[in-house]
């Protein structure tokens, strides 16, 4: 029997990963989740054969009937984003909540889900007694500790996956490139 994976920001950096990876994965089939089915990167997907499915992390029916029958959930969200619309980093934050809760939701609604891959970071508020907050960070751990404690079925069929920094962002977010410093009385630069 083939098993259906949904993707969500299947036409992104990360969700584009896991379609390129899973797509020629034995046994599996996957399910493009998209908000723009007609954008270029979704049509190309769709010319390779992959199911492309409209959906927005705003409207939790929608993304509902996105994952009807399968059997995975890979669900990745994206503060940054909300943040380049315009919104400052806590309204991104609580946008990425909310949208990471309908994912989680919607997916927990699915009787034929088996596994809910969701890509999280810690919190940097609580990891660090709230000494540093890092927004992009701490709304995202906030659905975790939600899935959690509201969601305890799907709590029970989740992998929380902490990825590492992408090199790619260091074109985006050149102060995040690598310096050169010395120690004993740092002096760095660029």
């Amino acid at each position: 029997m083939t098993k259906i994976i949904a993707v969500t920001g299947a036409t992104g950096s990360q969700g584009g990963g896991v379609v390129n990876v899973m797509k020629n994965t034995a046994g599996w089939k996957v399910r493009a989740i998209t908000r723009n089915p007609g954008s270029d990167a979704a049509k190309k997907l769709s010319d390779e054969g992959i199911e492309v499915v409209q959906a927005d992390m705003d409207d939790e029916e929608s993304l509902k009937k996105a994952f009807e029958g399968v059997h995975a959930v890979y669900a990745v969200t994206n503060w940054w984003e909300q943040l380049f619309r315009g919104h400052g980093p806590d309204e991104s934050g609580e946008i990425e909540e909310k949208h990471g809760m309908n994912i989680a939701r919607a997916a927990a609604a699915q009787p034929t889900l088996e596994h809910y891959l969701w890509s999280t970071t810690p919190s940097a508020k609580r990891v660090f007694a709230g000494e540093h907050v890092t927004p992009h960070m701490d709304y995202k751990a906030n659905v975790d500790a939600r899935i959690k404690s509201e969601l305890p079925e799907l709590a029970a069929k989740t992998t929380y996956l902490y990825f590492g920094y992408y090199p790619q962002n260091m074109a985006f977010f050149p102060s995040s490139s690598p310096s050169r410093c010395r120690t004993q009385k740092t002096t760095c630069r660029s």
